[in-house]
């Protein structure tokens, strides 16, 4: 808490105004990469509930045996993402479809995706301090989450990977923070 006065954080970014254009671009395809990251790290599935009612088939035993619904194909689960529910079966197929690609980079990508389902990986692809990645694989985990989004039809996703990709070979741009009363 202040007494009163108010503190700005000026952001200053070496270049004229398209590197800070990239840099915002850069920082709000990090942020959304995060959310799909997390999705499929905690992989939240919706399972939908159907009430059955139960037929008592005999006449004074505690008997609820049902044949209502036997016999059907299991309801699809649903997946919780960014974008709204998909559903998992779906999710699932397309990240075996990238680690099964025949390119190197599929691949690498499809590496990243299966050790992701595996509860494997970095707990936040954001640093601690929100300036920059979370080590060097953060970016290819990024890419390997925002390559389902697209291929789940997010028009978000598609937005802000062509953003890191455009920033691949780039670092994050360097950022001096001065606090100003």
């Amino acid at each position: 808490m202040t007494n009163g006065t108010k503190r700005s954080r000026v952001i200053r970014v070496a270049g004229p105004g398209p590197a800070l254009k990239d840099f915002l671009h850069q920082r709000t395809a990090r942020a959304y990469a995060e959310c799909w990251y997390q999705a499929l790290r905690r992989w939240e599935v919706r399972v939908p509930v159907i009430l059955r009612p139960s037929l008592p088939y005999s006449s004074g035993g505690l008997d609820a045996v049902t044949t209502l619904g036997e016999y059907e194909p299991d309801l699809p689960t649903a997946l919780a993402t960014p974008m709204g529910e998909c559903r998992e079966v779906e999710v699932g197929r397309i990240i075996t479809q990238i680690a099964a690609s025949g390119t190197a980079d599929g691949q690498l990508l499809g590496k990243r995706l299966e050790a992701l389902r595996c509860g494997m990986g970095l707990n936040s692809l954001i640093h601690a301090n929100g300036r920059g990645w979370n080590g060097e694989t953060a970016p290819e985990y990024a890419r390997a989450v925002l390559t389902v989004a697209v291929r789940l039809g997010d028009p978000w996703g598609e937005y802000h990977l062509s953003h890191l990709s455009s920033v691949r070979g780039c670092s994050t741009v360097s950022v001096d923070s001065e606090q100003s009363n």
